[in-house]
């Protein structure tokens, strides 16, 4: 999913699911430390981030200041 979002349509095609955010918030936060498995969601919140729906449910989960 990593490589997938680095290209802009790839990135169009995953923000299109409704619970992308929701299931990867969950793992970044059921991880409470810096894990193999966490980096890669911290990666793929950052670059979602800039898309405006995926943004905005991360402010309703108020992880916007923990991923920057």
């Amino acid at each position: 999913m990593e490589m997938v979002t680095t290209d802009f349509i790839g990135l169009q095609y995953l923000t299109k699911s409704p619970r992308l955010v929701e299931n990867l918030v969950e793992i970044f936060k059921r991880e409470k430390e810096d894990s193999g498995s966490r980096r890669p969601v911290l990666g793929i919140l950052q670059r979602i981030s800039y898309s405006r729906e995926p943004r905005l449910q991360m402010i309703r989960h108020e992880i916007i200041p923990t991923i920057f």
